[in-house]
């Protein structure tokens, strides 16, 4: 079983992280999904959420699973986990995880203890998901280093958006010096008040700003008192308020997750008004093509480098097409096909056909020219 390890992250609290967590592995657990939840954060609140109340009482978190890896003592299979009725597994937390942040500093591979606890449990589960403490600290960069998927949940305020910035530069480093499979799956907008233009506000200055790098969730999760609530019944808010908007939000977000791995594979990009670009992953590498505005093919090929991630093979085509400037809205992959495929079939319309190419030579005058656009110059 291929295990998708996912950090919900932000240095911000109350974002709306372990509410992400929660609701999203329950929907996919009730997806058909095998899934763990991590809770990384030593408050406990992940634990807490789903039915733990005092989980300083319990006999084994995930600093003792941690202690064990430092120590290089053997772990025993499901040591330590809980199961959720709602059918999810969860390594709890509890306030000991400080102490364990503090060991780490000195510890030999000590961003890379948290992966190897689950290296133990990877083919138990389809997706583990990492709830992260609210801090750019070891145990942070720890799940980072485990994760090869990350969730941003950010709040549609001005403060929340505004510390994306030291956010994204952790998740870099990270991505260079420890885990080059690190990829950011996308920016969530949580606590959304849509009775306000603020929000609306917000959520454009993280398009405009990130969304030529970085997927802008569709799905919003809005405002709702509701959603606070839960904590105290031990319970998702599918659950606990399953008509509600809240629950609409994460469903939808649930439902859209499996597309997202497709994404890995095959994506398409707007050009900054310059055209488009379409990759797809194959044996050799990702095969491309390069369209106009109007979705006629400018250019295409193969990058025979099967080991770049999408997002890197997208650079280093545009930058050999010395189009590397300018920005780049994620698109539907098949609606821009669709769009191909219009094209074509237009431009065939209008495309003299053999038989009037050979009247015409026969007459001496010329073949009827194509009605079909010009395509425009970059």
């Amino acid at each position: 079983m291929n295990t998708q390890i996912i950090a919900i992250a932000n240095q911000k609290g109350g974002v709306g992280k372990t509410t992400t967590c929660a609701n999203l592995g329950i929907g996919l657990a009730q997806a058909g999904k095998k899934v763990l939840l991590i809770d990384g954060d030593p408050q406990g609140s992940l634990t807490i959420s789903l039915g733990n109340p005092q989980p300083d009482k319990l006999p084994f978190t995930l600093s003792d699973a941690m202690g064990k890896i430092l120590m290089d003592q053997p772990i025993r299979p499901g040591e330590g986990i809980l199961h959720h009725a709602e059918g999810v597994d969860l390594m709890p937390a509890d306030i000991q995880l400080s102490g364990m942040e503090v060991s780490l500093v000195n510890a030999m591979s000590r961003e890379t203890i948290l992966r190897q606890y689950l290296d133990t449990l990877k083919g138990q589960y389809s997706h583990i998901l990492i709830d992260c403490q609210p801090s750019l600290g070891m145990l942070t960069v720890n799940a980072l280093a485990a994760a090869n998927r990350i969730i941003i949940p950010v709040q549609a305020e001005y403060l929340p958006a505004k510390g994306l910035e030291q956010l994204l530069s952790t998740v870099n480093k990270v991505k260079r010096q420890i885990n080059p499979k690190l990829q950011i799956d996308g920016i969530l907008l949580t606590m959304v008040d849509n009775r306000t233009n603020f929000a609306k506000e917000i959520a454009a200055l993280l398009r405009d700003t990130y969304g030529s790098k970085i997927r802008i969730f569709g799905t919003e999760i809005p405002h709702s008192v509701r959603a606070k609530e839960i904590s105290a019944e031990g319970k998702s808010i599918f659950a606990h308020d399953p008509g509600g908007k809240v629950a609409e939000g994460y469903r939808n977000l649930t439902d859209f997750y499996p597309e997202i791995q497709t994404q890995d594979e095959q994506a398409a990009w707007e050009l900054g008004g310059k055209g488009y670009l379409a990759i797809q992953f194959c044996e050799d590498g990702w095969d491309y093509t390069l369209y106009h505005s109007d979705y006629s093919v400018m250019d295409g090929g193969q990058l025979d480098a099967p080991e770049l991630t999408i997002q890197e093979a997208r650079e280093q085509i545009l930058e050999a097409h010395h189009m590397e400037k300018g920005r780049r809205l994620l698109q539907d992959y098949d609606a821009v096909m669709d769009k191909v495929a219009e094209a074509e079939e237009l431009s065939a319309d209008h495309r003299p056909s053999t038989l009037e190419k050979l009247a015409a030579l026969a007459s001496d005058t010329p073949a009827p020219k194509s009605s079909a656009r010009s395509a425009p110059e970059l």
